[in-house]
């Protein structure tokens, strides 16, 4: 049975699935239950998976995953395509994740953190899914590969424009480290710090990581403020920029923060 206000959803076959509701907001709301959830991917989903997130009220799956990524023969992802609305939307539009870019973040030639900019500035794939968001009355569950670092991304824009506290956008990115465990396998050897798949590089998540794309969404709106810290207010208004920016309708902005944070 689907139970209300549950953090973390017991699915059988899919990793790192919670919701986004229980976050209080930095003027005196809380983020709704039961309106958007952030999961690894759906293609190992079985009936009883799909089932539950029917029960729950899911009607819109947003796949974040390059083309290359998802196995368009699966069994699963027909499933998914035949119960839900489905759409896919790279984030990391075209491009493969490369072997040299592996290597320059475990060479600690660039960090996790500054490769984010590049998926949190691909503004064609940020107004599309939130267009998709604003459009839709049910719950909406969007993933990636293994729900931590492109799904992370779009959930920090969620709570940031419903002016939820930089702390709390920290806290939920790091919990993917302990839904996946990575938590149990790391060890103290920096040599095994970083543990491959056979996908790409799983990285143990740093809070420096996520703090330094909110400090840069942040910088890239509000740095005409001339501070290095950020009001509530320039907070807030950073990740509505970003909205404006790249042409999110204006009253979906709106209608997106009133359904989301009440």
């Amino acid at each position: 049975m689907v139970k209300k206000y549950m953090k973390r959803y017991p699915l059988k076959d899919v990793q790192n699935a919670r919701d986004l509701g229980g976050v209080p907001t930095l003027d005196g709301k809380v983020t709704n239950w039961g309106k958007f959830i952030r999961t690894a991917t759906l293609d190992d989903a079985k009936d009883w998976d799909i089932n539950y997130l029917k029960e729950m009220g899911v009607t819109r799956v947003i796949d974040l995953r390059r083309k290359g990524e998802i196995e368009p023969n699966k069994k699963s992802i027909a499933k998914i395509k035949e119960n839900f609305d489905y759409y896919n939307v790279s984030l990391a539009g075209d491009r493969e994740f490369r072997q040299e870019d592996i290597d320059k973040i475990v060479n600690k030639e660039i960090s996790v953190g500054s490769s984010y900019r590049n998926l949190i500035d691909n503004y064609k794939a940020v107004k599309e899914i939130m267009e998709i968001f604003a459009d839709n009355d049910g719950i909406s569950l969007f993933h990636c590969q293994e729900g931590k670092d492109r799904t992370g991304i779009i959930s920090m824009i969620l709570m940031g424009i419903s002016n939820v506290a930089r702390a709390d956008i920290i806290a939920d990115y790091e919990v993917s480290s302990a839904h996946l465990g990575y938590i149990e396998r790391y060890e103290l050897s920096m040599s095994t710090r970083y543990l491959y798949s056979h996908v790409h590089c799983s990285i143990i998540h740093n809070s420096q990581d996520m703090k330094s794309l909110c400090v840069y969404q942040w910088m890239r709106y509000e740095v005409h403020t001339h501070t290095h810290t950020p009001t509530h207010t320039q907070y807030y208004s950073a990740f509505k920029k970003l909205f404006i920016f790249v042409h999110v309708i204006y009253n979906n902005i709106d209608k997106y923060r009133g359904n989301y944070a009440k």
